[in-house]
């Protein structure tokens, strides 16, 4: 992306304070929307006695902690930083844009749902996932890459995770990912 196409993005959205105003909705409300319902499942397969519930914990967990380290080892800066602009929705951090954390959860949360419930709040949360990385793109929070490579590494580390659980015999049912 260049600066005028990152200023020719975010400058249209800027000019519309109901858009700014719409997209700080959204963005908030999609990330509580996530943020909220994965306590709420947990507390949920704990009060049932879901025999997954310490691997419904540690791979979220392992992969939040992963692309932490990776996120201060690889520090890229942000749109904003780079651009020299304000971003349009709230962020002040410096750096560790690469991979999108925000972005890595909400899928993550949304992954770990759809393989232990098999219902449609997994389908749900996965679309404010991918709302949320929209978001973050077009707002000049993130590069394309690093919502990209957030949702590639939830992937990645729960299919790995959960797979690797499975095979260890930590966890059953549903978690079986072939």
């Amino acid at each position: 992306m260049t600066k005028e196409q990152y200023c020719r993005m975010t400058g249209r959205l800027r000019s519309n304070p109901k858009l700014v105003r719409g997209l700080h909705i959204i963005n908030r409300g999609c990330t509580m929307l996530v943020m909220l319902s994965y306590p709420l499942f947990l507390c949920m397969s704990a009060y049932f006695g879901d025999e997954n519930l310490i691997m419904q914990i540690v791979v979220p967990f392992v992969g939040f902690v992963s692309l932490t380290f990776i996120r201060r080892l690889i520090n890229r800066r942000r749109p904003y930083e780079v651009f020299e602009s304000e971003p349009v929705i709230s962020k002040d951090t410096k750096g560790k844009s690469f991979p999108s954390r925000h972005v890595f959860s909400a899928y993550m949360i949304a992954i770990t749902l759809l393989i232990s419930s098999q219902t449609i709040w997994g389908v749900i949360l996965l679309a404010a996932a991918t709302v949320i990385a929209v978001v973050r793109v077009i707002s000049g929070v993130h590069f394309i890459g690093d919502v990209i490579a957030g949702a590639a590494w939830a992937v990645i580390t729960a299919a790995a995770g959960f797979k690797a659980a499975v095979l260890c015999g930590i966890c059953s049912g549903w978690l079986c990912i072939s």
